[in-house]
């Protein structure tokens, strides 16, 4: 597989608001205004490791590859007074802008429905969430989401898991068939022999999930509807369990 090619087509490479060959320039939460500019530095990459909400385990080294973009801080013309660093996320849920050095005091960072924190324990940073459940603002448990170093790697470092999630019986991607896309309203996604479609809360109505079991037959006529996928060979679903990982990280 062409590592490049590959992150192009899920959007890694190049996330949105990307206006500079130097590297991203996003506009996060709570930058400063009012004559204040935020000067973005070269995009790094980092390497993560996701927790599976079905086996509990979290992933090998270089399991996901996160951008990180550190924004320098300055006033009028502008020297550089400080730089933040903050973790750009467009390939796991939603699209996330999450500052980085607040790590020190786990505030959470609002987006969307739910509240983000991330958790530092030495050297390793806990990306966790809340409000799965409606519960964001009276005490929702925090749920792990993946764990990362802020060591800068190289998109070849992550060659090896690419392999490995197309062929490990711990892979989801492996293990599943597997297709989801953010919606207006949340998100749908084709698992397996499932269809599940996810409604954000709104001032109207709370969080809900649906599931829909489909069988062989169906799943074509799905992806074509739902997603704008149109197969051009027959399909045989995968839907196998997923094996937690021989090595605990």
């Amino acid at each position: 597989m062409d590592i490049g090619k590959y992150l192009q087509r899920i959007g890694l490479s190049s996330p949105p608001g990307a206006l500079s060959p130097r590297g991203p320039a996003v506009a996060p939460q709570g930058s400063p205004a009012g004559g204040a500019f935020e000067e973005p530095q070269p995009a790094l990459r980092g390497a993560g490791q996701v927790k599976n909400s079905e086996t509990g385990c979290f992933g090998p080294p270089f399991d996901h590859l996160i951008s990180m973009v550190s924004l320098g801080q300055g006033v009028g013309g502008g020297g550089l007074l400080a730089l933040r660093r903050w973790v750009w996320e467009s390939g796991f849920r939603e699209p996330l802008s999450l500052e980085t050095t607040k790590t020190d005091t786990g505030e959470p960072q609002t987006q969307g429905h739910l509240d983000y924190r991330i958790r530092r324990e030495e050297d390793m940073h806990f990306l966790e969430c809340r409000g799965e459940g409606g519960k964001r603002k009276d005490g929702g448990e925090w749920t792990g989401m993946y764990k990362f170093t802020l060591e800068p790697r190289q998109r070849e470092n992550f060659a090896e898991m690419c392999d490995y999630h197309q062929s490990s019986p711990s892979s989801i991607f492996f293990c599943k068939s597997l297709c989801t896309i953010a919606t207006p309203a949340g998100r749908l996604t084709y698992i397996g022999h499932r269809l599940i479609t996810t409604r954000f809360p709104t001032a109207q109505a709370a969080l809900n999930t649906s599931k829909r079991e489909l069988q062989d037959e169906e799943i074509p006529g799905i992806l074509e509807s739902e997603f704008g996928v149109v197969l051009t060979s027959p399909l045989i679903p995968k839907d196998q369990e997923i094996a937690p990982p021989s090595v605990m990280y």
